[in-house]
């Protein structure tokens, strides 16, 4: 019989002094032969990490040991014992003793090891550590890297001070400690810990080297401890730490968090000036600076750069790179993208396809959002929250409720996931993007019967849905006193919402239900204040509106332009146009800008007052402003000219009204309502009109009949044209024609005229102008009366005159 001593050196072959080459242990070889004896005298390990002594492993009769062995236990490498030998060494009888205790104990270190890494109880842990402490031979040095590490994860401060104050008892203080202690507190959030120990290290021999201050780093970061970056790195420099690549992926990070793309790319410089070697993460956190700005652009740039430095790709910068345009709103460059993964052989992740149908979501690039999903679904691509949120967003950005609502219950019937409060919201949202609140309110109570959790915002749109269906004011009171008996209450966005919905009904008790939110403990900001001072408008009580305007300081809000402007039309419709127009010069004082329906609330109140000269001047401060006009605007300028007897600006105005008609798509309705109220201006701009045509003579085209598009008008030099007994008398084609051409009308539209015999609806050529008849127009002051000639009149009037010029009596 034969026995060996072991010793752990690489690698292990089939020898002469190891016959059978057994594999009975990782890495180990049988180093020469002995004689028997129940004890032999064992070596020195040659890895300092296991410089422990080994004790001697009984070893089975040869003739034994070649039975139990087959030839899948002969492992020629280093690798993991296999059963089989295992089951060879635990079937000796022979047991000497090892360190540690038998080998029971030794599975039992495993154990508790592996309990405190992965428990998050620190009760368990503790008591896992007691029990480790209580074996044979204590803890070992790694032990306590690994415990350190995972009690500072459950911010156990205390054991983690204890366990390190042991190790340095024990001689086993390492900088590896602090640095598992380090990384455990900045996982935790406890940044400050992580910190502190960080800075004892500096008190004890110990060094600190780059893992440390990479792991003091990261926890700052994490933890969004920007203030404190600034001064490790100058610590850094002082003990003349040299920056590796994750230093400054670190760096990169804080940087494009704190001050955007520029210092993002100045990180990029300098490591190219010190030659420091680029990874994944480095153009990962780069290009996730672009989202601030949406430059995808740039984000493309950085990635030609990644292909340029030879970087391996991978799926974290294509996904930062959708993420950007999706924030920038394109989404042709993410699809380009994808397609760029597929060319160089990379599948994309869960998460790179979630970005993707982010940046899908506008129009027509849902229909891909649509694809993808389907796609993830359809190749076994695991989706969770986070994807399902992707699309839920996208469909809803777009008002697709059918398929929103669809996906939303069938996510119920999932094993793998279950819908929470947010996709019920986006679903929600879906039905109110597409005009269906009704759906709206139905999905909220189906998912409360399938029991999907709720939260403020599924109240608030449910809240939204009731605001778009007039008739639902008992069911906005209902969810109201739902939200009070639920455990997160009422958010103040949720009663504003409430309070526009009952302000639409009864101004009164809006008003009310303002006053009672202080009791209610519902703190109130300054768009619960614009709703009640549109209750107040409603109401048209001025002064009311006036105490709560001038009550906003009291709570230390400041008005914007929705309260000016709800303020100045309460005054207005409320009987006091003064009190709006000193609220507008307020509004300018404070530097706020106003927007069209301040300038319309304005102008209300310059014709309430006709004051003609104050509307225009708040006219001209809108066109400097840029601020798109109304014809609704319009003719409240032009009231409050006509009022103040300044009739030719009114003329001017009335002239702009109509080409601003043609331009825009206004409301037919409006537009009759505004032209039967400023007929007799129409019939003063049309006297001008025909006192021009009377002054200069009107061109006739050398062809019989007439056929034009006709475009914008161009000068036209002709010489003047008599007619001949021979020629008939001009047409109103002619008519039309001379007109553009002399610049009076203009006509937008592309317009074909082949009937020479037209009928009072040709009076639409020219600019849309319609006559009014006389029973409508209001004839009262000092406007003169003319009555409307028709364009057939007129050509024939014309015409008249020219022959009596040229002498013709026929």
């Amino acid at each position: 019989l034969m026995a060996t001593i072991l010793i752990i050196t690489p690698p292990y072959q089939r020898s002469k002094d190891n016959p059978l080459g057994l594999d009975l242990k990782p890495k180990l070889r049988l180093s020469r032969l002995a004689s028997f004896s129940p004890n032999i005298v064992l070596g020195k390990c040659s890895n300092s990490a296991f410089s422990h002594r080994i004790s001697t492993v009984p070893i089975a009769p040869r003739a034994e040991v070649q039975e139990r062995t087959t030839h899948s236990d002969l492992a020629l490498g280093a690798g993991k014992r296999s059963s089989r030998s295992r089951g060879i060494l635990r079937s000796s009888r022979q047991h000497i003793p090892v360190r540690g205790g038998s080998t029971s104990g030794s599975d039992s270190r495993k154990v508790l090891l592996r309990r405190i890494e992965t428990c998050k109880d620190q009760a368990t842990v503790a008591n896992s550590v007691e029990k480790l402490r209580n074996k044979e031979g204590g803890m070992r040095r790694d032990d306590y890297r690994r415990i350190i590490k995972s009690a500072a994860e459950l911010n156990m401060k205390d054991q983690v001070q204890v366990l390190i104050e042991e190790a340095r008892k024990h001689g086993r203080e390492t900088t590896h400690l602090h640095n598992a202690a380090i990384s455990g507190f900045g996982k935790c959030g406890a940044w400050t810990e992580a910190l502190r120990t960080f800075r004892e290290m500096s008190e004890s021999p110990l060094s600190r080297d780059v893992v440390s201050y990479n792991s003091v780093l990261t926890a700052c970061v994490n933890n969004n401890a920007h203030e404190v970056i600034s001064d490790i790195l100058e610590m850094m420099n002082e003990e003349k730490v040299r920056r590796n690549t994750i230093t400054y992926n670190i760096i990169l990070r804080q940087r494009a968090e704190t001050k955007g793309l520029p210092a993002a790319l100045a990180v990029l410089n300098d490591m190219d000036q010190l030659s420091v070697p680029k990874d994944s993460y480095t153009f990962t956190n780069a290009i996730s600076a672009c989202q601030s700005t949406g430059d995808w652009k740039v984000a493309f740039e950085l990635l030609n750069l990644m292909r340029l430095n030879a970087v391996k790709p991978s799926n974290a910068p294509y996904a930062a790179a959708i993420s950007v345009c999706a924030k920038a709103g394109v989404w042709e460059p993410a699809l380009e993208l994808i397609k760029s993964m597929h060319g160089q052989g990379l599948k994309p992740s869960q998460i790179t396809l979630s970005a993707a149908i982010s940046a899908f979501r506008h129009q027509p690039g849902l229909v891909n959002a649509i694809k993808t999903f389907q796609f993830m679904r359809i190749s076994g691509e695991r989706t969770n929250e986070k994807t399902h949120g992707s699309i839920m967003a996208a469909l809803a950005s777009q008002g697709v409720y059918e398929k929103a609502v669809r996906l939303l219950f069938e996510m119920v019937e999932m094993e793998d996931i279950s819908p929470n409060a947010r996709l019920l919201s986006l679903a929600m949202e879906a039905c109110i993007k597409g005009d269906q609140p009704r759906l709206c309110l139905s999905t909220f109570d189906r998912a409360r019967s399938a029991n999907i959790p709720t939260d403020t915002k599924c109240y608030q749109v449910a809240l939204e849905a009731c605001r778009g269906d007039s008739s639902q004011k008992d069911r906005a009171y209902q969810l109201i006193s739902e939200m009070e008996t639920e455990d997160f209450g009422i958010s103040t966005r949720a009663y504003n919402t409430f309070l526009s919905i009952i302000a639409q009904h009864d101004w009164e008790e809006a008003l009310q239900l303002f006053e009672s939110m202080p009791e209610k403990s519902i703190p109130r900001d300054t768009y619960t204040y614009n709703t009640a001072i549109s209750a107040c408008d409603k109401g048209s009580q001025c002064e009311k509106a006036l105490q709560i305007f001038r009550s906003m300081d009291d709570e230390n809000l400041k008005p914007n332009v929705n309260t000016f402007t709800t303020a100045i039309s309460a005054c207005s419709d409320g009987g006091s146009p003064e009190t709006s127009l000193s609220l507008f010069e307020q509004m300018k004082q404070q530097n706020i800008a106003p927007n069209t329906a301040t300038f319309g609330a304005v102008l209300k109140s310059c014709e309430a007052i006709k004051d003609g000269e104050m509307a225009m001047s708040v006219w001209q401060q809108m066109e400097e402003s840029g601020e798109p006009k109304t014809i609704g605007m319009y003719s409240q300028v032009i009231e409050a000219l006509k009022t103040a007897g300044d009739e030719e600006t009114a003329v001017k105005l009335y002239k702009q009204a109509e080409d601003y008609i043609n331009d825009c798509k206004e409301d037919q309705k409006t537009v009759r309502s505004f032209r039967a109220k400023n007929a007799i201006i129409r019939q003063k701009l049309w006297r001008q009109t025909w006192k021009q045509l009377n002054e200069q003579p009107i061109p006739v085209e050398p062809e019989g009949k007439f056929t034009e598009r006709f475009t914008k008008p161009t000068v036209y030099n002709e010489p003047k044209t008599t007619y001949t007994p021979d020629q008939p008398p001009p047409s109103e084609e002619e008519v039309i024609s001379s007109l553009m051409k002399q610049g009076l009308i203009e006509l937008k539209d592309e317009i074909e005229i082949k009937d020479e015999t037209q009928n009072e609806n040709s009076l639409e050529f020219l600019d849309g102008m319609e006559w009014i008849p006389e029973e409508e127009m209001d004839l009262e002051g000092d406007w003169e009366e003319i009555d409307p000639l028709s364009i057939p009149e007129i050509a024939e009037a014309l015409a008249e005159e020219e022959e009596k010029k040229n002498g013709n009596k026929n």
